[in-house]
């Protein structure tokens, strides 16, 4: 087995992830970055050793490109989804969440729409990512796509600090108290009666296999009636839209 080879396998085996040939180099190169005395083979076999991969090699695979209110329409259709039941209490999941943009978003979406009632957890295996997610500080950059009805979330929901690096928004406390995240593995998720869970733009990264696997995984947690959202470009296979309710393309509503 070449050294390409090795590390498609160990990524898929350790974070079921199906790496393309386009990565290859880039994450080679990290693995050098991290391993600067040792030849890549002895690099590979320290990995391999290893229960998991460590936190910087999973951010050199996964894309975390996110930002604030990405595909806006999807969190208008889940308030409106979810309207009646405002003095309901509502459990939600966002997975693979980065570095907090969509849990933040959602936060915002249901407060604006009137909701007071809900609490949501983000999960990401990439324990970097989640330690900005807890601190909630953006830089512009997050925020530069949001538009329409949601325009006004800076001065509404953050609070804006001069750093040496430039001007950054902090979200303010009271989201604490709706959202909070874990470091974690999204094949190993045990929270059930979910309302909600938001797996958007992740499906991409693994095989038909581990696709179909997760998403049963993830059907399991949600309680009949609830939502399960994916990427607006992500569709459900056909034995899920035929068995259940499907709202939109990427939006399905379990029915039993």
């Amino acid at each position: 087995m070449n050294i390409d080879e090795r590390i498609k396998s160990m990524i898929l085996k350790k974070f079921h992830h199906e790496i393309k040939s386009h990565k290859m180099e880039s994450l080679k190169k990290s693995i050098r970055d991290h391993f600067p005395t040792k030849t890549m083979d002895e690099a590979l076999s320290s990995l391999e050793r290893l229960p998991d991969l460590p936190s910087w090699l999973k951010s050199a695979v996964t894309i975390n490109e996110t930002f604030f209110f990405r595909h806006p329409e999807q969190f208008d259709l889940v308030t409106d989804y979810f309207k009646s039941r405002k003095e309901e209490p509502l459990n939600i999941l966002c997975l693979g969440v980065s570095s907090g943009e969509e849990a933040y978003s959602l936060y915002v979406a249901l407060r604006e729409a009137g909701f007071s009632h809900f609490k949501i957890v983000g999960i990401d295996a990439d324990a970097e990512k989640i330690e900005v997610a807890k601190k909630g500080v953006y830089s512009q950059v997050s925020f530069q796509r949001v538009s329409g009805k949601y325009k006004d979330i800076l001065v509404k929901y953050f609070s804006k600090k001069e750093t040496p690096r430039g001007v950054v928004y902090e979200i303010h406390p009271e989201a604490k108290n709706f959202v909070r995240f874990n470091v974690g593995d999204i094949f190993k998720i045990t929270f059930s009666d979910q309302d909600l869970i938001f797996c958007r733009n992740i499906l991409i990264y693994f095989t038909e296999e581990h696709r179909t696997k997760l998403l049963k995984k993830i059907y399991s947690r949600i309680k009949p009636g609830g939502l399960l959202v994916l990427g607006a470009g992500e569709m459900f296979t056909s034995d899920f839209v035929e068995r259940e309710k499907s709202i939109s393309s990427s939006v399905l509503k379990k029915v039993a």
